[in-house]
């Protein structure tokens, strides 16, 4: 059991159990918790929270609840209480319309779901965003510690296209394999020709990792 984004650790999981033991295995995977800032939430990004008084007091444990970022109460309330949905919705405008009724009668609902939208938002943006226009952030270039060597000539990563995600640890499980039924490697021209690689050879990758 583990957050999403340790989906392929734990199906090596299951299939170390099944050469090892012979035996089925089963791997649950729970969402990753983000801040409404996108940062994600646990010990990997600082400030961990343990149920445990000897790691974290109680005092630092009710803390962190209280000082909840406002944009983040609903969502912890619906993930960390058993308060009913429609208590919940009464707390935002942009939920009031939301009850697990009308979840069960719908199968889903896009907020805002309010007076104005009874039946939730499908289209949130239409001729333009709400806030005005998009703001771009400039970021610092931040080098990789990688380096390449005379056996390992390039820096390999993973990608993200419409189909899969990184390696489709998740995503090659589905019906997704109908537009992307292979790996494809994507390299510069230069490198390519260098190599004697052309368009749709097949070719073999070895990494330090």
């Amino acid at each position: 059991m583990g957050g999403s984004d340790q989906w392929g650790n734990i199906v090596n999981g299951v299939e170390l159990i099944r050469r090892m033991e012979g035996k089925q295995a089963f791997g649950l995977t729970t969402p990753l918790l983000a801040t409404a800032s996108g940062e994600k939430m646990g010990k990997s990004v600082g400030g961990a929270v343990w149920l445990n008084a000897e790691r974290l007091s109680p005092y630092d444990y009710w803390q962190m609840w209280r000082n909840t970022e406002d944009a983040d109460v609903v969502k912890f309330l619906k993930l960390f209480t058993d308060l009913p949905m429609d208590e919940i919705a009464r707390l935002t405008p942009t939920f009031t319309g939301v009850s697990f009724k009308k979840i069960d009668e719908m199968g889903s609902i896009q907020w805002p779901c309010n007076e104005k939208a009874p039946e939730g938002t499908p289209i949130m943006h239409v001729g333009g965003f709400v806030r005005g226009k998009g703001r771009f952030m400039i970021t610092e270039f931040v080098p990789t510690d990688e380096r390449t060597t005379g056996r390992f000539p390039l820096i390999l990563t993973t990608g993200r296209i419409l189909t899969q995600y990184n390696v489709g640890a998740q995503t090659a499980r589905t019906e997704n394999n109908v537009w992307h039924p292979e790996d494809i490697l994507e390299i510069h021209p230069w490198d390519a020709e260098n190599r004697g690689i052309n368009e749709g050879d097949l070719v073999s990758l070895t990494s330090r990792a």
